[in-house]
């Protein structure tokens, strides 16, 4: 855990020009992360857990900011090996992690809790969905008003990809009208990873959702498809695929009758040569989502694609 510490504020993250969440960080916190990583893994909870809770008392009592964070990535690094026993223990962990949305006043700690929350729904769902909803879908949706912290408010979103994975209609659907126009306002933020983290997460909640999400098609497809049809430039694509992505898993969830119109319109959008590739869509740092969907007028077919890194087109 000493090793999460050595990390700067650099202000490029702060700034979100560019998609580098790894910025400030050093060889040494990379190295760290997967050693707490592997450990768990091979140890499990019983072994890990007493342990890290003590380190994690210790850290988040502490004033600086680099301690808070490195609780929390730690946190979402053991997740996976000690989930058998973290699950025994969701309250006193969601409260961990839940305080440091509310009580942090540096927003990399503000993005770690949610990196958690984003880990936990992995690891620790559908227990956290079943139990936690109503704690952990408000705390999200508040983490995308944070419009100072652009980089917080698009991890927030990609958090509601991994929370909405596990969770029934049943669950999600009472939250839909407060994400969904939450997810609306991102879409038309001026910064490019915003907009992709809003793409993602309204794809996994119509997912989810299914029926439920109908009420919100005509309101969600007219800024789907201009996120389509205007980001044209090379810079874009990622936009762009990401754009087509939504599309068509919303078109899934609402049925072909009611896609129909959109889906002519958005083929004839298209390249003439349609898309070349398609390939996964990685939201960093939580684990790889494991397909993506072509497009197809109809009927609709997921297909899996190649999970490269750093996917182009």
């Amino acid at each position: 855990m000493r090793l999460l510490l050595d990390i700067e504020d650099d202000a490029a993250w702060h700034t979100a020009e560019v998609e580098d969440e790894d910025a400030g960080e050093t060889s040494n916190y990379a190295v760290g992360q997967e050693c707490l990583d592997r450990l768990a893994i091979s140890l499990g909870g019983n072994t890990i857990v007493p342990v890290a809770s003590e380190q994690f008392s210790t850290y988040l009592a502490a004033p600086e900011w680099q301690k808070h964070h490195a609780a929390l990535i730690a946190l979402a690094q053991i997740a996976e090996g000690c989930s058998k026993v973290m699950v025994k223990n969701l309250e006193q962990v969601v409260s961990m992690v839940l305080n440091s949305f509310n009580h942090s006043d540096h927003p990399r700690v503000r993005w770690a809790a949610i990196n958690a929350i984003g880990q936990l729904s992995t690891d620790l769902g559908p227990d956290l969905q079943n139990q936690y909803h109503q704690r952990v879908l408000p705390a999200l949706a508040a983490a995308m008003d944070d419009f100072q912290n652009p980089r917080v408010q698009a991890h927030a979103a990609s958090a509601v990809l991994n929370f909405s994975e596990n969770c029934t209609p049943e669950i999600l659907t009472p939250y839909l009208d407060g994400i969904v126009s939450k997810l609306l306002v991102l879409l038309q933020n001026g910064k490019q990873m915003v907009q992709e983290g809003a793409l993602t997460a309204l794809a996994s909640v119509a997912d989810s959702s299914q029926e439920p999400f109908q009420k919100y098609y005509d309101a969600v497809m007219p800024y789907l498809k201009a996120l389509l049809v205007n980001a044209t430039d090379k810079s874009n694509r990622m936009l762009r695929a990401k754009s087509m992505e939504c599309i068509s898993i919303v078109g899934m969830a609402v049925g072909k009758e009611k896609f129909r119109d959109d889906a002519k319109q958005t083929e004839a959008a298209l390249p003439e040569n349609g898309l070349p590739q398609c390939r996964t869509f990685s939201i960093h740092p939580f684990k790889p989502r494991p397909h993506c969907f072509f497009f197809l007028p109809f009927p609709f077919s997921p297909h899996c694609c190649s999970t490269e890194q750093n996917p182009s087109f």
